[in-house]
């Protein structure tokens, strides 16, 4: 293995992403179909593994916040769209478009 080999890997990273939220009609939902590179960046990390982690965190947080929240329109659609988030490589393709 090269030296720009192992200096693009220390580069990779992984984004817990999550789609843009609409509001059609008056219910605020994930933008499905939207392109990835009109996600949020929701958080950042080292390795596929921890971003699957956070992922996991992150949706329990999510409905506990829903859950304490119910006529909160904004906890309700995370809550709900939370399992739209994915991890993402920071060199994946799909951010430039």
């Amino acid at each position: 293995m090269n030296y720009r080999h192992v200096a693009a890997l220390a580069l990779l990273g992984w984004y817990l992403m999550v789609p843009r939220f609409e509001h059609p009609g008056d219910r605020m939902t994930p933008a499905d179909g939207a392109p990835l590179s009109t996600w949020t960046v929701s958080y950042a990390f080292d390795t596929a593994a921890e971003c699957q982690a956070g992922k996991r965190s992150d949706q329990e947080v999510q409905a506990k916040r829903a859950k304490e929240n119910p006529s909160n329109e904004y906890f309700q659609a995370l809550s709900e769209g939370s399992f739209r988030s994915q991890c993402i490589a920071s060199d994946d393709p799909r951010l430039a478009k």
